[in-house]
């Protein structure tokens, strides 16, 4: 899977509806290469218009005809058990604490350069 890739659920959503491809077309007023294209994953774009002409046929929201893939490098959720794992995991290290000025320390290297940073 390539990075932004989206999933068309269309066809699905179509069948369902018993719809041919021609069907949708016509009454949604879009081409019927629009919806080829969609359902195919292949279509660059779609505009806003075609979007919720194909929604207000097949009675759904866009969230329900496409797809957005997770590749796994999401980041933890806040509150849930990966920032459980993460804070346990730091408060069990015994290295230096961390605080502003041992930031600021690490930051200005062993000179201890006082210059504005940025």
């Amino acid at each position: 899977m390539m990075a932004g890739e989206v999933r068309s659920r269309l066809a699905e959503a179509r069948t369902q509806r018993k719809l041919s491809q021609e069907a949708l077309a016509q009454i949604a007023g879009v081409r019927i290469e629009t919806i080829r294209s969609l359902e195919a994953g292949t279509a660059r774009a779609v505009r806003f218009a075609t979007l919720a002409s194909i929604c207000d046929v097949l009675h759904c929201q866009p969230g329900d005809l496409f797809t957005v893939p997770l590749d796994g490098s999401a980041f933890p959720v806040l509150g849930g058990p990966e920032e459980d794992e993460i804070l346990r995991c730091r408060l069990s290290d015994s290295g230096p604490p961390l605080d502003g000025p041992a930031l600021l320390a690490s930051l200005l290297g062993p000179h201890g350069d006082t210059r504005t940073l940025g």
